[in-house]
């Protein structure tokens, strides 16, 4: 099956397989895929499939670029590389899923979370249930999923049968904590006790009445024990440890729910993977998934980017804009590094996250907003409260879960399985069977003493680093076996200081310079991937405008071809 692979700024995000027979890609949550970019439009692309055929239009204002060439239509080709606003997009015409890449749904009894017990490893749950009827003849069924639908239709949850009752009646769903009873435009009408309703709040003990039918909204709270779980591959991330395992479990039992998760771990230990986890299996996975770097933004715009502002609000805001919570309406907002965000405005977060409302700057209007919040950081947000940097109050309300990830020198036992994981997407060529079957896979791709290498670091930058390490090494191994002196360490990516171990680096290879050193690191991957750039990009770790402009400083061009 032809398929889309997302990326941005390297990190693969996505894989969208064509199954329909027109799919359209855009800012706007009506599209198949909707991508969170200013610089795409509400509609920007669609892709039509023309019997063996894949034909992209273009429907855009700034552009649709295909191999770096704008288009206005062109017929796909296996490999083509699409850049879509900030997005890279790779076509490929006939993909197998993998079973690692289903994404895995648990098999929830919904629940409403209350809270989390880290030492006990226990999630206090509230589920629901409707009683039908009274006395001796009541009967409970439990709502197994949200939104429960019922009505007489055997497509519903809850079936009844009762002649005055509609196809589809009425649902209960539950919304940013609170549980709603809402009527589905019912010819007889919804009762809560003698008012007919449109959408009310249900709480328990609640009675209402559809048709001749009497229901009553019950609530108990219970514990789910958090196990590990039998998977060391989950929703794009590996894991064989006992305490990341567990984080999986976590990670499935509370992601069909609203509630409030904060992540904690070093940075490159994968805080925003298991954002994405959440997000992805959650009932929000089908609206957009929007993050936002506190730490990244500079103090006088981080208000007009969370709860945006209207024209004139202040010296440079020369039109309109929404914030993030308007544009993921729906859907869900990452709030990574959220100990950063200045205390002037964490009142302002918290008020959001209890009303469910935004106002923009310059405006006195409120502006319903429904989306789920998660937030991440790599501060110990307990000892910010402590020195007054960070608010207590909204310390506890962003609580409700917390997850922490553990630095990678505290799993190395991950490591190997990390390796094949990032082998197999570097070297996409690999007979990925026969490498399962035989699990020979790192012995023939990394020598011992290259292994020992790896495992004797100590991984200032987590598994972001040993990716990108190991994706380098491959570059430098030029598709032969990794030995010591192709894995090379460095302190930062494409920039920053690196860090060659002499032992490790061959006497007749050895770099005089860093700038030697990082122009033959971007010349050896462009030869090795042939000079797709994205491709190149994706393995050095770095975006595919970064190494445009590295390309430019170091005058390195292919043959034949200008600037």
């Amino acid at each position: 099956m032809a398929s889309l692979s997302f990326y941005k700024n390297a990190e693969f995000i996505m894989r969208f397989f064509l199954s329909n027979e027109e799919t359209t890609i855009g800012r706007s949550s009506e599209n198949d895929i909707s991508l969170a970019d200013l610089n795409i439009s509400r509609v920007h692309v669609s892709i039509r499939r023309r019997g063996e055929e894949y034909v992209l239009i273009d429907r855009s204002t700034n552009g649709t670029f295909v191999n770096d060439r704008r288009v206005h239509t062109h017929t796909l080709k296996e490999g083509d590389q699409l850049t879509v606003g900030s997005f890279n997009v790779e076509f490929q015409l006939s993909v197998e899923v993998q079973p690692e890449e289903r994404t895995r749904l648990a098999n929830y009894n919904t629940t409403k979370i209350l809270g989390f017990d880290h030492g006990k490893k226990l999630l206090q749950v509230e589920k629901s249930a409707l009683r039908l009827g009274t006395g001796k003849e009541a009967k409970d069924i439990e709502i197994k999923s949200f939104p429960c639908l019922i009505g007489k239709n055997p497509s519903n949850q809850i079936i009844l049968d009762d002649e005055y009752v509609s196809t589809t009646h009425c649902s209960i769903d539950v919304r940013s904590g609170r549980y709603l009873l809402k009527d589905w435009g019912s010819k007889n009408g919804t009762y809560l006790g003698p008012t007919r309703i449109g959408e009310v709040t249900l709480n328990d003990g609640d009675v209402f009445r559809i048709g001749k039918t009497m229901l009553t909204f019950t609530t108990r709270t219970s514990s789910i024990a958090i196990k590990p779980v039998a998977l060391n591959y989950f929703e794009g991330m590996v894991g064989t440890t006992a305490h990341m395992r567990e984080v999986f479990d976590l990670v499935q039992n509370v992601a069909a729910t609203d509630a409030t998760v904060l992540i904690s771990g070093e940075s490159g230990t994968g805080k925003e993977l298991i954002a994405k986890a959440l997000h992805r299996l959650s009932n929000r996975r089908d609206q957009v998934f929007l993050p936002l770097n506190c730490g990244a933004i500079a103090k006088d715009l981080i208000e007009g980017e969370l709860f945006g502002h209207e024209k004139g609000a202040f010296t440079s805001a020369s039109q309109f804009r929404k914030g993030v919570f308007e544009y993921a309406d729906h859907g869900t907002v990452f709030l990574d590094e959220i100990g950063e965000l200045p205390l002037d405005l964490q009142p302002k977060l918290l008020r959001v996250l209890e009303t469910r409302e935004v106002k923009r700057l310059g405006s006195n209007e409120t502006i319903s907003v429904d989306v789920r919040v998660i937030t991440a950081t790599n501060k110990n947000l307990q000892q910010e409260v402590q020195r007054g940097t960070f608010r207590e109050d909204l310390f506890y309300r962003l609580f409700c879960i917390p997850i922490t990830l553990p630095p990678l020198a505290e799993r190395k036992q991950d490591i190997p399985a990390l390796l094949e994981h990032f082998l197999k997407i570097g070297l996409p060529e690999l007979d990925t069977d026969r490498y399962r079957k035989t699990g020979d896979l790192l012995s023939e791709k990394i020598s011992p003493t290259a292994l020992d290498k790896i495992l004797d670091y100590h991984w200032p930058g987590n598994v972001r680093e040993l990716k990108n390490v190991i994706n380098r090494a491959l570059v430098l191994s030029q598709g032969e076996m990794i030995d010591p002196s192709h894995v090379v360490f460095k302190l930062g990516l494409m920039g920053e200081k690196t860090f060659f171990e002499p032992k490790a680096v061959k006497e007749e290879t050895k770099p005089r310079t860093l700038r030697d050193a990082e122009r033959e690191t971007i010349l050896t991957s462009l030869q090795y991937h042939r000079w797709n750039k994205v491709h190149a990009a994706r393995s050095l770790g770095i975006a595919v405008s970064t190494l445009h402009e590295k390309m430019r400083k170091y005058g390195i061009e292919r043959e034949g071809e200008e600037g």
